[in-house]
């Protein structure tokens, strides 16, 4: 799996310092190693907006449109629509250590419909400052997802996933980070049960205009 996605924030009036505006876009590619005919491209453009309610409490809401094609044909074969709401709170704990929790409700809108579902979820973390320059994080999410479709109406899954990160910043624009997480998925059809591993890394630049 391969991204490479972008944030625009674009600059807002002093009066409007607690408001929070980003558009984003991003681009995936997800290839197999001995199954090429199931490669497929993921293209996704949102935006996200929300409001600071104090330096500690965030309340966030997201839109997001996915589209996605298969490589070697280029078929449209499935699109998405992701809205959510969340609500997140920051737990200084030390100057070097801080815990984070929130939660989420997210509906999935999907073309074919079978796969629209409601997702709700609990979060929480704890981020660490080796030193100035590294950034550890631990995060967990517990998720209940609730298929619409007539098809799927008996579905239900637990949806788990731990994952640890290791982020180090060069300096105040660029920044290289680690990552590593497990999903298991418990679900009401037992042949849609799974577990995984995944691992990657990645390098953000930021620019300020």
């Amino acid at each position: 799996v391969s991204t490479t996605g972008f944030g625009i924030q674009p600059p807002l009036p002093e009066d409007w310092k607690k408001v929070i505006l980003v558009f984003n876009g991003r681009y995936q590619v997800y290839r197999y190693n001995d199954q090429n005919q199931l490669n497929f491209h993921i293209y996704t453009g949102g935006v996200t907006g929300g409001y600071q309610v104090d330096d500690l409490l965030t309340v966030l809401t997201g839109h997001s449109y996915n589209i996605y094609y298969n490589e070697e044909s280029y078929d449209h074969f499935f699109d998405e629509t992701d809205h959510y709401i969340s609500v997140n709170r920051a737990i200084p704990i030390a100057d070097d250590l801080a815990a984070f929790a929130g939660s989420q409700i997210q509906y999935r809108n999907t073309n074919p419909a079978r796969f629209s579902r409601m997702e709700y979820d609990l979060f929480g973390g704890i981020r660490y400052a080796l030193d100035e320059k590294w950034i550890a994080q631990i995060y967990g999410r517990v998720e209940y997802q609730d298929y619409l479709a007539s098809s799927l109406s008996t579905r239900n899954d637990w949806n788990l996933q731990p994952v640890l990160s290791l982020t180090y910043y060069f300096n105040e624009w660029v920044s290289a980070r680690i990552t590593g997480h497990y999903t298991y998925n418990n679900s009401s059809i037992n042949v849609l049960d799974y577990q995984n591993f995944e691992s990657g890394g990645g390098i953000t630049f930021t620019a300020q205009f």
